[in-house]
């Protein structure tokens, strides 16, 4: 009888594990570049905001949005291919929700239906999807708040 009772515990208690997906060293690396470039100019400008002129600010700005449209192209690729990841269901620990929402304006629509795709094959968390969407939404507190209260 113990037997049964312990195979009955299993079944139940590894339908609620998530597998973790094996996501690629080599597109881990990728990834992780990608965000340190997402951050890197934004870094500087929050820190040394008062060192630049204006010019200069918009140069780095134009720059950032460069970085920034080419990284969503890639990781819609990259998404598009292994799923989105996270530390909750892959061996990924980056947050790659941060390169999403800073989708430009021609990307947010394709990044937008990405993301439902993603929410409807379980494999986004809700507090990525809620921050991407309050991104790609014009980050609205009140809207931030009905996200994470309903998604």
């Amino acid at each position: 009888m113990r037997i049964y009772t312990l195979i009955a515990l299993f079944i139940s208690l590894s339908s609620f594990c998530q597998e973790k997906r094996e996501i690629p060293k080599k597109i881990l690396e990728e990834v992780k570049i990608m965000l340190e470039k997402d951050q890197k100019n934004r870094t500087l400008l929050a820190e040394n905001k008062n060192d630049f002129s204006k010019k200069e600010i918009d140069s780095i700005w134009r720059l950032q949005k460069t970085i920034d449209c080419k990284n969503v192209l890639r990781l819609i690729q990259i998404v598009e291919k292994y799923g989105y990841f996270h530390s909750g269901n892959s061996n990924s620990k980056e947050a790659i929700f941060a390169i999403f929402m800073h989708s430009p304006n021609k990307l947010k629509k394709k990044v937008s239906t990405l993301i439902e795709n993603e929410k409807k094959q379980n494999r986004i968390d809700k507090g990525s999807y809620s921050l991407i969407k309050w991104h790609l939404e014009g980050r609205s507190v009140k809207d931030l708040k009905i996200n994470i209260e309903n998604k």
